[in-house]
């Protein structure tokens, strides 16, 4: 920092060989630095940056001895502004360490209470005859080590001269009580080893009248030396799963085929259960497609699913019956739902166009009518296109009314509504049930010839429709017979 401290000043002497103007500038510094740190101490200020605040302080007292081996000494005055200034500036920083310090301090004593504690715990005396109670000496250690990880890493919690002597005397404290208990671990480690092979052992009698007994016994053993002294989690475990392993063969030899019905049928149950409570929480807001998907799996897996038990059999297949019938009802529900709205707001594009045509726009702003067209929900692409170019025709068209009573546009309308009318088995007008009965007529003549049914399918219906809508109707009649087909469409359901 020293060769920084002199390049710096030996560059500000070359822009100001005055030396007395650089004491002037570093005094000025210096000030700037208390006024930040007074600023920093008011309500709400941001935090001050303490290490390069420090840092300031320490590069300008740096520079006022550079100056001062430099040249003569200067002004008390001046010299008492200079210090005070970095004085005042230093207060945030002093404020820090002591903080810093104390949190230091407490951390400190936190550890050495947790080490007196930890050196409090007692080990009987190999001469007295008194057993040592391992499970308190594991569960000391194993509190202690959590209660000192909390603490923090050493090296940035403490300071250097308490750090390695609180290390050596964490390390004594800690193996005094850790060294005896992995040996008496060891210890109870070997016992647990020879309950294994007594366990294994036992297979040889596994047909006796008390083997039960037996069994039991040995299992009483076990649990009573593991409370004594519990091994490591890890090699507990591992012991004791060797351990039932041994005792289960035992048993298995026995009932290994009635247990094993048993669990089959259990397994059975368990997996139909599962498989119905699927059923039942296909929730209504699914999409119908799902729903039936859903459905179609769970019904394999039905198929696959192992046996129940008998008593039970009947009870859970006419549940499963009951959750299939009451999910397929949600997802028609669900496609008669999307329908309905799907159909809804068809139905209110139909008459806002009418409207339009009707020239609303005589009475109602053009900004209100966009509005509520714009409100209206997005349709599929082959019945949005026609009403949308129909309902721009109609804003863009000065002479929308002349162009409902188009005779040839007219009559071509009257023959779509005819052949929807037919298709649907809906009311004809009396002006029209001569064509009517001609073109039912020449349907049947065209699908005995053809070897075809008369009938109109669906598709051919939802393109009549989508003809019907995008037509601009040429009087009331039109309109009325157009919104009774629709009614219709809507009642009968998706295409």
């Amino acid at each position: 920092m020293s060769n920084s401290i002199d390049r710096t000043l030996y560059a500000l002497l070359e822009a100001c060989p005055n030396l007395v103007e650089k004491r002037d500038d570093l005094v000025l510094e210096a000030e700037k630095l208390a006024a930040a740190a007074n600023a920093g101490a008011e309500p709400g200020a941001a935090p001050l940056p303490v290490k390069q605040h420090a840092e300031a302080i320490e590069q300008l007292r740096a520079q006022w001895k550079e100056l001062d081996r430099l040249s003569a000494a200067t002004s008390r005055d001046l010299w008492q502004r200079f210090d005070a200034a970095l004085k005042t500036a230093y207060q945030p920083v002093a404020a820090h360490l002591d903080k810093l310090n104390a949190a230091r301090r407490e951390n400190l004593d936190a550890r050495k209470k947790l080490l007196a504690a930890l050196d409090a715990v007692k080990l009987a005396d190999a001469d007295s005859g008194a057993a040592t109670d391992w499970r308190a000496v594991a569960r000391a250690l194993a509190h202690f080590q959590t209660d000192w990880r909390k603490l923090g890493p050493l090296e940035h919690t403490l300071t250097h001269k308490d750090r390695e002597p609180l290390a050596a005397q964490m390390q004594a404290s800690v193996s005094r009580l850790e060294t005896p208990l992995q040996e008496a671990r060891r210890a109870a480690q070997a016992v647990r080893e020879s309950y294994i092979a007594s366990a294994k052992a036992l297979s040889e009698a596994a047909q006796s009248r008390d083997i039960v007994a037996r069994v039991r016994a040995l299992q009483a053993e076990w649990q009573q030396h593991a409370k004594v002294l519990p091994l490591a989690r890890d090699v507990e475990n591992a012991l004791w799963a060797e351990f039932k392993t041994a005792l289960d063969a035992v048993f298995g030899q026995r009932d290994a085929a009635f247990k094993a019905r048993e669990a089959e049928l259990k397994a059975g149950q368990a997996a139909r259960e599962a498989l119905i409570a699927r059923l039942e929480e296909l929730g209504t807001d699914m999409a119908a497609a799902d729903i039936k998907r859903a459905v179609a799996e769970i019904g394999a897996e039905w198929r696959k699913a192992g046996e129940a038990p008998h008593a039970l059999s009947a009870s859970l297949e006419s549940r499963f019956r009951a959750a299939s019938e009451a999910a397929l009802g949600r997802a028609a529900a669900a496609v008669q739902r999307a329908w309905n709205e799907k159909f809804d707001a068809l139905l209110a594009k139909v008459a806002l166009c009418e409207e339009v045509e009707a020239n609303v726009l005589d009475v109602i702003p053009l900004e209100d009518v966009e509005s509520r067209w714009a409100a209206l929900p997005a349709l599929s692409p082959a019945w949005d296109a026609p009403l949308t170019a129909r309902y721009k025709a109609a804003i863009d068209s000065s002479a929308t009314a002349s162009a409902g009573r188009d005779g040839a546009s007219a009559a071509a309308l009257d023959a779509i509504l005819l052949r929807l009318e037919a298709a649907l088995d809906i009311a004809t007008p009396p002006a029209f049930q001569a064509a009517r009965q001609a073109m039912k007529l020449q349907a049947m003549k065209s699908a005995l010839e053809g070897g075809k049914s008369a009938g109109v399918s669906r598709s051919e219906v939802d393109k009549l429709m989508i003809a019907a809508i995008e037509h601009v109707c040429g009087d009331a009649e039109q309109s009325r017979r157009l919104a009774a087909i629709l009614g219709a469409l809507r009642s009968r359901g998706p295409l």
